[in-house]
């Protein structure tokens, strides 16, 4: 019998396609990952969602430093996700409430 599953707290439209955006990262990076393990490397049809992603988060332009940091979340969090939907959830917030720390910071 599946599991129900119960909303603690009510996310905007917004949160809830970036958090669609960035689970599609996560699981889009591990495929491309598993893929370079096996021998096949650098894909043109690998998906980027980084500009979508810092974009509806808020961040008004990509820097080079931004970049890094985002680009280091992709490889901190694709390591650690299973192949279950609770997992990549899980990460996609872990990752989501990253870049809202880091926009804060930055915004200082």
């Amino acid at each position: 019998m599946p599991s129900k599953r119960i909303r603690l707290v009510r996310l905007t439209s917004k949160t809830e396609l970036v958090l669609f955006l960035i689970s599609a990262e996560l699981k889009s990076s591990k495929f491309f990952k598993v893929l370079a393990q096996a021998g096949l490397e650098d894909c043109y049809y690998q998906h980027d969602f980084c500009g979508a992603i810092l974009s509806y988060c808020g961040f008004e332009e990509c820097t080079d430093e931004l970049g890094e940091f985002y680009f280091k979340l992709v490889d901190k969090y694709t390591s650690k996700v299973e192949p279950d939907r609770d997992s990549v959830m899980k990460y996609s917030m872990k990752f989501y409430m990253a870049l809202m720390a880091e926009r804060k910071r930055i915004s200082r």
